[in-house]
């Protein structure tokens, strides 16, 4: 298996990095910078690991992602930029930077005859937001989290509205740690 990880710095990202290699399977990671990837548990020198330097909302970088050896899937653990860390604070992205992103990639798959994705979104975010307690929904809808889940639930509806041959997953997690479960 071939996996292109999307968002491969981030937490979430270099996790599925993490995971993919050590199940054997190759990976090509588009990432911004290079020089600062380097999640944990990763043989940055391994064969099975191909770093490509570019952004997801450039389709000459993401039509690079896809070249060389056939890419089976894709995940996208993309999320807003924040001027911190922190959830809380002020957004820097647009709210369709991660649908934007979707759609680039959404495109270059059907050129490269990928037919598989995987959107890393959250809990709450679109069909899921009725599930949600009232006090999570106000936070969510009264907080800057509001503009990461507008962004996601744009994101998933890309994903609907993409091409019948392909298969796309959406996983919503409560929430993710750095920690065992």
């Amino acid at each position: 298996m071939h996996v292109l990880v999307v968002g491969a710095s981030g937490r979430t990202g270099s996790l599925a990095v993490a995971e993919a290699l050590k199940r054997g399977d190759r990976v090509t990671a588009l990432v911004r910078n290079p020089d600062t990837f380097t999640p944990a548990d990763v043989d940055l020198t391994s064969a099975l690991l191909r770093v490509i330097k570019g952004t997801p909302l450039d389709q000459g970088d993401v039509h690079k992602a896809f070249l060389g050896d056939k890419v089976d899937g894709v995940v996208v653990a993309l999320n807003s930029t924040r001027s911190s860390d922190v959830p809380w604070t002020k957004p820097t992205s647009s709210t369709d930077m991660i649908a934007n992103a979707v759609n680039i990639l959404l495109s270059e798959m059907l050129l490269a005859g990928t037919t598989r994705i995987s959107l890393v979104s959250s809990w709450s975010v679109g069909s899921s937001c009725s599930t949600a307690p009232l006090p999570i929904r106000f936070v969510m809808m009264h907080t800057n989290l509001n503009y990461t889940y507008q962004a996601l639930t744009l994101a998933e509806e890309t994903l609907f509205h993409a091409a019948p041959d392909i298969q796309w997953t959406i996983a919503r997690p409560s929430a993710l740690t750095n920690g065992k479960p």
